[in-house]
């Protein structure tokens, strides 16, 4: 089986987007609300020079636009699958961290509008994702 490798762009955090090597994606519960499909996520990463920036946006509460793309790779280092994950008006709504000095990590938890989602395989086969936006 191949290894996984996850890098996130955030938009909105600078002026121009940023991109940030994860460590681990995973999803929490869907949600509806009033409407409105909620989806909740968490990263974990190193602690890095946009730490302080991603700790200032949880603190005003400021919305982002937020892709990951998760590589599965094989033996050699050659691409097997591609998923891309995009979240839409993205809050940070925690951020816990552990370890020191060069080891620190962070665990963010976020809350989104929505997302997609599409994966590529070697075979060519697309899938979309059900939840975007608002439901029915």
């Amino acid at each position: 089986m191949g290894r996984t490798k996850y890098m996130m762009t955030i938009e909105d955090l600078a002026s121009h987007p940023i991109e940030i090597q994860i460590s681990r994606l995973s999803f929490g519960e869907l949600g509806d609300d009033n409407g409105l499909i909620r989806s909740a996520f968490m990263i974990e990463r190193i602690a890095d020079q946009w730490s302080p920036s991603l700790q200032q946006t949880n603190s005003t509460g400021q919305q982002m636009q937020v892709s990951i793309r998760k590589d599965v790779l094989g033996d050699w280092g050659h691409l097997l699958k591609r998923t891309i994950y995009s979240f839409s008006n993205v809050l940070i709504q925690s951020i816990q961290y552990s370890g020191t000095g060069e080891e620190k990590t962070e665990a963010i938890h976020f809350d989104s509008e929505g997302f997609n989602f599409k994966s590529d395989s070697d075979i060519g086969a697309v899938y979309r994702g059900p939840h975007k936006g608002r439901s029915k």
